[in-house]
């Protein structure tokens, strides 16, 4: 990764370009591509853990739970079904559909029939719960920029891209 020119004395490399120096073979040899995935994965657990822990005092700020934050995160989208929601967040439906009622309850979440599942109801941000997770990107502006001050865009342009083309082939290949 690259640093930015003027941001500061680099950092050292990270922890997981050591681990992957170190792998024998060419670059594209199939091994080493499971690997370097299998480094990334552990990786991207890492960064998830550390980011709800992050999370969890920011949101506390506004009045919500982490939670909370990322499941009013995917309602932006537009209105989902728990299910869904549980999927999209790669947890279970039933710690979903409790963070689904507390929104309710505090009114940052509506629930709509859904005339495709009658027992599967649609969930819609409210104006109110759009006005929290705005609160919270506000907020967590300035420690998210520290965060990644020392990274160049076209690296987290890229980083971003990698997931998303992970995320589609593993898509793809569990759909067989």
């Amino acid at each position: 990764m690259q640093t930015r020119p003027g941001a500061g004395p680099a950092r050292s490399a990270p922890r997981s370009a050591a681990r992957l120096e170190a792998l024998p073979g060419g670059q594209d040899a199939p091994l080493d591509r499971v690997q370097a995935y299998r480094q990334l994965m552990s990786d991207v657990y890492e960064l998830a853990a550390v980011l709800r822990r992050a999370n969890e005092p920011e949101a506390a700020r506004v009045g919500i739970t982490g939670a909370q934050w990322h499941t009013l995160g995917v309602l932006v989208d537009g209105p989902a079904t728990v299910p869904a929601i549980a999927e999209r967040l790669g947890v279970t439906r039933q710690a979903i559909q409790r963070v689904a009622d507390e929104l309710v309850s505090a009114h940052l979440v509506q629930r709509r029939p859904n005339p495709q599942h009658a027992r599967s109801p649609l969930h819609r941000i409210t104006p109110e719960g759009r006005r929290r997770l705005e609160r919270l990107a506000e907020e967590s502006l300035t420690p998210r920029a520290q965060a990644t001050d020392q990274v160049a865009l076209a690296d987290l342009v890229t980083a971003s891209a990698v997931v998303r083309e992970l995320l589609d082939g593993l898509r793809a290949t569990s759909a067989r």
